[in-house]
């Protein structure tokens, strides 16, 4: 087996600096020495710039057999972010029970914020006057639906779908 390169001080010393952000390129010196050889998972430590350019390195590698148009991660095996959206479920402002499919990541947390609230109550962990307060300062959700404001109203129909088996607080993610 070939030999690795040894690591000059200089790499060694720029590599052993803390990485940047994220969002900040990897250093077009560090990755020339990762594709060199010299910069491995066994002579970098995470969180520094010799890391960052080793795991950049890899990403490359696997994009590089990746179909063109799919990110490395889809190629083995991960869904898009955008291909399956989660489910939810929720009380509308009129006591009806409400299953969304396809709704986006931002309005399920939201859904599911009011539904720990909803839970909570349920439970009794806060009391009927904290939660009404609490879910009227909701902003309606983009389709126009309010949430349930009404403790008396959520406590009965929760009983109802218990009663009928069905589970009051549905959620898939829709990741695998």
């Amino acid at each position: 087996m070939a030999r690795k390169p040894p690591v000059s001080p200089e790499v060694q010393r720029a590599a052993d600096q803390p990485a940047g952000p994220r969002t900040e390129a990897v250093s077009p010196y560090m990755l020339a020495a990762a594709r060199r050889g010299e910069l491995t998972r066994s002579n970098t430590t995470a969180g520094t710039e010799g890391r960052k350019a080793v795991d950049a390195r890899t990403y490359q590698r696997r994009q590089a057999k990746a179909p063109a148009g799919v990110t490395a991660r889809q190629a083995t095996g991960h869904p898009k972010g955008t291909d399956q959206l989660p489910t939810v479920s929720y009380f509308r402002a009129d006591g009806t029970y409400v299953v969304r499919q396809a709704v986006t990541r931002g309005e399920a947390r939201r859904i599911n914020r009011v539904n720990a609230l909803s839970s909570n109550l349920v439970q009794n962990n806060i009391s009927e006057r904290e939660y009404a307060r609490r879910v009227r300062s909701y902003k309606p959700l983009p389709n126009g639906d309010r949430f349930l404001s009404d403790p008396a109203t959520l406590i009965a129909s929760w009983e109802e779908l218990r009663a009928a088996g069905e589970d009051p607080w549905h959620y898939e993610s829709g990741r695998s």
